[in-house]
């Protein structure tokens, strides 16, 4: 799902967003579970190591929980995009709808 906010109201295209409390234990236990090299791991390696989830990263999750067969990869992978859209919908929420000129 592709989304330009800048389309539907003023503010910043995509808000920093900090990594929930839950993230880190459960995305370290994955990638000790399936390999430090693992492709699966990967975005959730980035996102710790960024230290704050951005667009590119939740963009990726929720591709990955289309395709994962592992379903604690697809859990996280899903935990964290729907983390990501909610925020975002929150913060969509609070920015002043544009209004297009007569």
């Amino acid at each position: 799902m592709t989304m330009n906010l800048r389309s539907f109201f003023n503010g910043p295209e995509w808000a920093e967003i900090s990594i929930p409390d839950w993230f880190k234990g459960r995305a370290e236990a994955l990638v000790a579970q399936l390999g430090d090299n693992h492709p699966d791991v990967q975005v959730f390696k980035d996102i710790l190591a960024a230290g704050r989830i951005e667009q590119e990263a939740v963009m990726r999750a929720d591709k990955l929980a289309g395709t994962t067969k592992n379903a604690d990869v697809f859990l996280l992978a899903v935990d964290i995009a729907t983390h990501g859209f909610t925020v975002l919908q929150v913060i969509a929420q609070m920015v002043p709808l544009r209004r297009k000129a007569a």
